[in-house]
Formats: structure tokens, sequence, C-alpha cells
């Protein structure tokens, strides 16, 4: 028995533990630190747990004149509310931490799909450093803790990738599977619908127009359709008017993809808020041109198909997703990562191989590599494990809470639903649906329509409500008129408390007294 073969199988397999059990530790530690508690999170959270009490994935914090629609139940997503479900019923209570702790389960599935496309592209070495590099990026950090579905869709759409990339003899079964898991993870988040172009032109990529005469492009397409088709008859078969009523009230207006409005204007904002957005979050990704080129001039066949993937994602990203809040970037990232980190590899290895003759490029070239590289990961391992927003959360929810009465009819963001579940809790985002769903209805008309005791008035809520709406998006559709809501404070309001929320801006519990 050669020993020094079966001591380098363990140092391997030790290496990687090590590297699995840092991440799992890392991310364990930070998980209720960082990032703050999101009001996404209580709505979802919301769902979940009354799912588990009436079956059905519609919350008391959803929107209220819902319910005057046949069917309003089937409109929210079923699977990932069923997932969230086990957490909670195993928490007992509705918590916080039970709803991110599938977040980051999901977190480790999108990991291991990863680990799945690197290996089988450059390697052992190649995955480690890979799930090393989408571990520590802060798209994830933000999306593996966010109790969000983004995270969902993220790790069920790159295992659809890794099949893809794991079946080099392309069996139709496969195919059939990969292309069933993107359906599938439309459900979990309809920004899932990125995956479907960029995988299809993998194949398009790997067969030039041959690909037709494939039989696993077919089952692909096939298994696509029968995942896409679960969504189709959880949410629109069931009650289609109400799901069109629906989408009309909620996102028609914020939501449209760019590619269906057919205004170049659109189109080319999008792209930038793209790249402004990756840029931020993941300066690394400046990289993954410099890489495409020199796989281009190289022709390596297999660092290429990762080169179409993350190509293929940046540009259905741009064409179908037309809001770009951070935390739709975790869609996307992984593939940019897989692609710089292979540079990196590549780049580290012709150093070793090559003689170092102290030129001014290569000075500059080792810089721009190695800086923008040690930056993107040191920012999150020094950020990160300092964050603890758990202490700015507390005091806003023990502020808040001071002032509530047993009975209470609360409004506000919905992140302070987990210390308030006792009470009939609603959005204040509800206000706007209301008036899209009463056109020509008054602020004055929607607030009567909930008729709320307590009004929480927050930093998220204060930037929503003004007379100059912006331009486009959230800042245009989502918005309160500022002097009606502030006369109605003024006449029919009595101000309880005001501090300081830090995290979550100045805070001002009112009292609204009703006839």
């Amino acid at each position: 028995m050669d020993l020094r073969r079966f001591d380098h199988i363990s140092r391997r397999k030790i290496l990687t533990a090590v590297v699995w059990v840092v991440i799992l530790g890392f991310h364990i530690f930070t998980l209720m630190r960082f990032p703050q508690p999101f009001v996404d999170e209580a709505w979802v959270a919301n769902r979940a747990w009354w799912f588990l009490k009436t079956g059905r994935a519609f919350g008391t914090v959803d929107t209220d004149f819902m319910v005057a629609y046949l069917g309003y139940w089937t409109y929210f997503p079923l699977l990932p509310a069923l997932v969230q479900v086990f957490s909670l019923w195993v928490a007992g209570a509705p918590s916080l931490f039970a709803v991110r702790i599938v977040s980051l389960f999901f977190g480790l599935i999108l990991l291991a799909a990863v680990y799945a496309i690197a290996n089988r592209v450059g390697g052992r070495r190649y995955a480690l450093l890979s799930i090393a590099f989408v571990a520590f990026s802060w798209p994830f950090c933000i999306s593996a803790h966010w109790a969000r579905y983004d995270i969902m869709a993220a790790a069920i759409g790159f295992v659809a990738i890794a099949l893809y990339f794991n079946n080099p003899h392309r069996s139709v079964w496969i195919s059939m599977l990969s292309g069933f898991c993107i359906g599938i993870a439309f459900e979990f988040h309809p920004h899932a619908a990125i995956y479907a172009p960029a995988v299809g032109v993998l194949y398009l990529w790997e067969s030039r127009w041959k690909v037709f005469r494939r039989c696993d492009f077919w089952s692909f397409i096939g298994g696509g359709l029968l995942g896409g088709l679960v969504y189709v008859a959880l949410h629109v078969l069931p009650y289609p008017q109400t799901y069109a009523a629906f989408n009309r009230i909620f996102f028609f207006d914020t939501h449209i993809p760019p590619i269906f409005t057919l205004d170049p204007q659109i189109l080319l904002l999008s792209f930038y808020d793209l790249g402004v957005d990756l840029l931020e979050l993941s300066p690394g990704v400046i990289l993954a041109p410099w890489a495409i080129v020199t796989w281009l001039r190289n022709g390596d066949q297999e660092y290429l198909s990762l080169s179409v993937l993350g190509v293929g994602l940046l540009v259905s990203m741009g064409l179908l997703v037309r809001n770009k809040e951070l935390y739709y970037a975790i869609l996307l990232t992984p593939a940019l990562d897989l692609i710089v980190v292979a540079f990196i590899l590549r780049e580290w290895q012709q150093e070793r191989q090559q003689e170092w003759h102290g030129h001014l490029m290569e000075y500059v070239r080792r810089v721009l590599i190695w800086g923008v590289t040690l930056s993107t990961l040191l920012s999150v391992f020094v950020v990160v494990p300092q964050a603890d927003y758990r202490p700015d959360y507390r005091q806003a929810q023990m502020g808040i809470n001071e002032v509530i009465q047993p009975g209470d009819t609360i409004m506000g963001a919905q992140v302070y639903w987990f210390g308030l579940t006792k009470h009939d809790y609603d959005s204040w985002e509800e206000l706007v649906y209301y008036r899209r769903y009463v056109p020509g209805s008054t602020l004055e008309e929607a607030l009567e329509a909930f008729q709320p005791d307590i009004l929480i008035w927050d930093g998220q809520l204060d930037q929503y409500v003004s007379d100059h709406p912006g331009a486009d998006g959230y800042s245009r559709y989502l918005i309160l008129p500022r002097q009606e809501f502030q006369d109605f404070l003024a006449q029919k309001a009595k101000l309880l408390t005001r501090f300081d929320g830090r995290c979550y801006g100045q805070i001002e519990v009112y009292r609204i007294v009703w006839p």
C-alpha cells in the first residue's frame, strides 16, 4: 500500500472538511448579526406562520382587501412557505432565526452546486476556492442570511446548471431534471427565469445549430415546461382573474421586464444599474472581462463554457429583471465568481512557472489582480463579523412596544411584526396597494379603510413618502403623498414617542383617533 498516496488523499479530505467547517462556522456566527432585520423577512415569516395554522400561504400582514377576491390564498408562493413552515413548527413560534436558518440551508445547497460545477471543470482545488469566494462574498452574506426567497431560487437554479455540467454523456433524464429545476425555481422567485435562456445558450454554444437535433436538449425544454406548469397549476389556473388582478395591483408598474417595455432608455438603464450594483457588491467582477478575453485567445473550451454561462446570465438579468435590488445579485454573482476564480488560479500558476522580470507592467498586473481579489475578500472578513445589528433592532422594537396597548391594530414597516405577533398588523405598503385597488381614492380614504390604532413612522416609510416621486421603479410607484400624510397626522393623530432607531432611522409612533 502506498502510504504517501493515502496521506495525500487524507490531506485533501481534511482540507475540504476544514473549508466547509470554516464557511459554516462563519455564517452561523454572523447569521443573526448581519444584515439588519428587513421588512420582507417578517412578510414571508408571517405568511409561513399562518400557513402552519390555516393551510393557506396567506398571512395577517398580507393586504386585507385581497380577501375580497376568490381564491386569494393561491396567489403567493407556496413551496417556499412549505419549506419555512417546518422550521417554524420546530421553533414553536414566529422567529427570525427560524426563517433565517432556512436561507442559510439553501445557501449551502448553492455552494454545493458551485462546488459540483467547479470540480467538473477544473478539479478539487478550483472547487474549494470557488465556494470560498462565493461564501465570503457580499451577495452571499446578504441573501443567505436574509429570510427571502432569492437564495432558494439561486440554489435551485445553480443545481440545474450543475446537472448540465455534470452530464457528460448527455443523459435525457439528467437534462430533464435540469430543466425541471429551472421551471420549479420560478415558483420560488420569478426572477429565476434568467436561468432558462442562460442554460439554453450553453446548449447552443456546445452544438451550434445541431442542438435542435439533440434529444437531451428537448428533454431539457420538456423538463422546464413541466416545472413551469407546477407554477401555473398552483397560482394561475385555479383563479385566473384573481391572479391577473393581483399582478396588476402589486407588480405590473414596478416589475415588468425591461425587454417587454420596448423602451431603449429603460433597457439601457437596466444594464447600467446592473453594472453599478455588481461593482458595488462584488468588485472582483472587473476581472471577468479580462478572463473571458484570455480564454477566447487560448481557446480553452471548458472555461469558455463558464464565460458563456456568466454572459448569458448577465444579459438575461439585464433584459428580464427590472429592479436591481442588492438581494437579487445572488442569482447571478456565483457564475461570475466562477469565472474570476478560474482566472486567478491561472495567473497564480503562471506566476509560479515564469521568471519574474520586474517590469512595470508585471507590477501593474499583479497589483490589479491581487489587489482586487484581497480587497473583495477582506472587506467581508473585516466588516461582517464586527457588525451586529441585534442591539439596534431590540432598541427599536422595545421603544415601539412600550406604547402599544393590548388589542391595538398597528400599521408600519413589517419588520416590527416579530415583536407584535399578537396584534393585527398591517404594512404601510397596503395604503399604496389600496389606492390602486380603488382608483382615485385619497390617502385618508385608504387609512380609513384599515383604521389602524397605531402608526409607526420610521426611516423606511419616510423614504417612500414624497410629493415629488422619482423617475422610475419603487421611487415612482411605491409612493405616498407627504403633505397629505402630514396633514392627516396633524389633525387625527397624537405622537406617543419619538426616538432614534439607529439603522431604522428616526422612529415616531402615533395613536390615531377615529370618530
